[in-house]
């Protein structure tokens, strides 16, 4: 299996980072990137051309096979291990993949280790460190990589920066980016959010919803009936749909009025196989789940997913997204049906708004740079004059609906351009740390700033930086640092 462009630049730039020094590396990659591939290719790398030992941690079972699956098609001549009590196998080597828990209570089995890859990292716990530790103590130049798709945590804003331990990331992919490339489908959004009022009521528990009392809340007849009404009027074509509920309460009861099947955690095994089997077959069309296909589920055909479930976690949040933009062959684009409003806190999955420890939610819902057809309740471009969807042509730039129910489809937007950039040589950061300052400034007024330490991955991506033109349209993202370019 050879590897895309993009995962070998990827792979380049973490390589780059490891020699640059330091113990943690982080590289944000969404989803369908590859991301067991890439982690897959850096074990193969890191024991035919040093021979050392690698762990590969996850969180989830599911997560272990899939890795496993992936290593033995990119390295089938490296023989590969599996520490997971869940699947029953206890098992150590030169190339070891595990769940956390697991590796946690067999330390004293292991030699010293080189590098430790952690998948789903925004999920670093102190269990995680527990582990980091143990082998840091063995091996002071100990690599440890951690991959994300969502480097960022409820009520923390992101999990990497100057006030963490992973410092810049070594390497970025987002999700716009992927889907330019032809790697994840493209999406329509829509909004029909009937729960605005009533959620004001619902209580919170580290920043997320009460998950009790949204459940019973989403389980009334007039949410449930929404969100079987919205499926009715807009996803009558969808050929493969997943909606995500809050509860198994609140699951059961959505399925039987949507006249389709439940997943969650109460089922038995071989009940819970067939029903993912099924739809993932096609044989069946719709499925509902609770916390069960959030993350690590992969069926391309998914072209309609609901969300029925609230919620303020931007991982959570962009993570039910991706499971509808997986490509496959025949699949235009996968509908998002947002019946809870998670695009008035959030914005678009593809650059989701961020709020950092203590900021407050946005008081202006969703995307500032779009506008609402009056007609139809598309979402367009501020610059819209003629909706492509129904023809009716806008009154105003900047006109607000304010309605009960709100219908949104989100297009691409307009792009600034750049107007100026430079670099700033020997820059220290508040911290004392020695580098470059990159600096751009933007048609609209607005300049972005980016640090980069010195080093090698320091010089590739001044050289990238300095090959953008004046005039050049630049797509803008929110990271820990502030806005910058993708």
């Amino acid at each position: 299996m050879e590897l895309r462009p993009i995962q070998n630049e990827a792979l380049s730039a973490t390589m780059d980072s490891f020699k640059s020094g330091g113990t943690y590396h982080m590289i944000q990659e969404p989803v369908a990137f590859g991301k067991t591939v890439l982690a897959s290719a850096l074990i193969k790398k890191a024991v035919i051309e040093h021979g050392v030992t690698c762990l590969f941690l996850a969180h989830l079972k599911e997560l272990i096979l899939q890795t496993e699956d992936k290593f033995k098609q990119i390295a089938p001549e490296i023989p590969v291990s599996v520490l997971c009590g869940g699947l029953g196998r206890s098992e150590v080597g030169q190339v070891t993949i595990g769940t956390r828990q697991t590796v946690a209570g067999h330390l004293g089995r292991f030699s010293k280790v080189s590098l430790i890859i952690i998948d789903e990292a925004h999920l670093y716990s102190e269990q995680y460190q527990l582990i980091v530790d143990y082998f840091l103590k063995k091996n002071p130049k100990l690599r440890v990589l951690g991959v994300t798709g969502t480097p960022y945590k409820l009520g923390k804003g992101f999990v990497y920066g100057d006030s963490t331990i992973w410092g810049d990331l070594a390497h970025q992919t987002t999700m716009t980016q992927m889907i330019k490339m032809g790697f994840l489908s493209k999406f329509r959004y829509k909004i029909e959010d009937t729960v605005k009022q009533d959620l004001k009521s619902i209580g919170k528990v580290g920043g997320e919803y009460n998950e009790g009392e949204l459940g019973e809340m989403m389980a009334k007849e007039i949410h449930m009936r929404s969100v079987e009404k919205a499926l009715n009027d807009y996803a009558g074509e969808r050929k493969c749909v997943l909606v995500f509920a809050v509860t198994i309460d609140h699951a059961e009861a959505l399925a039987r009025i949507l006249g389709c099947e439940a997943i969650h955690s109460k089922l038995k095994k071989d009940v819970w196989r067939r029903r993912v089997d099924d739809f993932k077959s096609g044989a069946v069309r719709m499925l509902v789940n609770v916390s069960q296909l959030s993350i690590g589920f992969d069926c391309p055909s998914v072209d309609c997913v609901v969300f029925a479930r609230p919620t303020q976690s931007p991982a959570l949040f962009v993570q039910m997204a991706g499971r509808g933009l997986r490509i496959e062959e025949k699949k235009i684009d996968c509908l998002i049906l947002d019946l809870v409003g998670n695009y008035s806190r959030h914005g678009l999955p593809s650059n989701p708004k961020i709020r950092k420890k203590g900021e407050r939610e946005a008081k202006e819902p969703g995307d500032p740079a779009c506008k609402i057809c009056e007609e139809c309740f598309e979402v367009l471009p501020a610059a819209t004059k003629i909706c492509p969807s129904c023809g009716f042509e806008q009154e105003s730039d900047d006109e607000i609906i304010d309605s009960r129910i709100e219908m949104k489809e989100v297009e691409e937007q307009k792009k600034p351009k750049v107007s100026s950039r430079w670099v700033k040589e020997n820059h220290t950061t508040r911290k004392g740390f020695a580098g470059k300052l990159l600096c751009m400034k933007l048609d609209t007024g607005k300049t972005l700033f980016k640090f980069v330490s010195n080093g090698t991955s320091a010089q590739n991506r001044i050289d990238k930086f300095l090959k953008i033109r004046e005039g050049s349209e630049v797509m803008v993202t929110n990271t820990a640092y502030g806005d910058w370019i993708e």
